[in-house]
């Protein structure tokens, strides 16, 4: 009998060649399947790739076609037929911040940890208000009555001013009578 052909259109390769006793066995080769179970293959097909994203859930065989499963929430696989999902790196645990979020293809970015913008802008306006509480106070100190604002000692000197002028005698006062010791004897003429 003439020993069988593996056709490569039906992608058969030969698993075992033609001997004087025993005809061609055709198989399927590595990455391929065969569609039907039995010593012989007549057909084969390719098999399935587990993309990244997904996993090998479980290994095709040389009947079977590959099984493959989506990562859980949570885990990523970033090469092709991947045999587990990664979980993703937690960046606080690590004492990072988390720059990019994982996806089912890629792990989590983390960086080193920083001021967040909201936290520089808060440091930055604490370390302007008393800057600009100073200034104010500084100009207000130099232009006291642009400012309407008076020291104490200023009060105190104004008055004390007030009070000298007083002494100076610009305060009206009543005339005192000049009075002498009565002898009994008039001085006004007629009496």
């Amino acid at each position: 009998m003439r020993c069988k052909v593996c056709d490569a259109g039906a992608r058969l390769i030969i698993k075992e060649k033609c001997t004087y006793t025993k005809n061609t066995v055709c198989g399927c080769a590595p990455g391929d399947f065969c569609r039907q179970s039995g010593l012989d293959c007549e057909m084969c097909s390719r098999s399935t790739v587990c993309l990244p994203g997904s996993r090998v859930k479980i290994p095709g065989t040389e009947f079977l076609d590959n099984v493959c499963e989506v990562c859980p929430d949570g885990t990523f696989s970033a090469t092709n037929m991947s045999h587990t999902c990664q979980p993703w790196t937690k960046c606080e645990e690590e004492g990072m911040t988390e720059l990019k979020a994982g996806t089912a293809t890629s792990d989590a970015v983390c960086g080193q940890r920083g001021l967040s913008p909201a936290v520089i802008a808060l440091i930055i306006v604490l370390a302007l208000v008393p800057a600009a509480a100073g200034a104010v106070y500084f100009l207000c100190w130099r232009e006291k009555r642009k400012c309407g604002l008076a020291s104490a000692q200023d009060t105190g000197d104004e008055l004390n001013g007030e009070a000298r002028t007083r002494k100076k005698g610009t305060d009206t006062t009543l005339p005192v009578q000049e009075t002498t010791i009565n002898s009994g004897i008039s001085t006004l003429p007629g009496i």
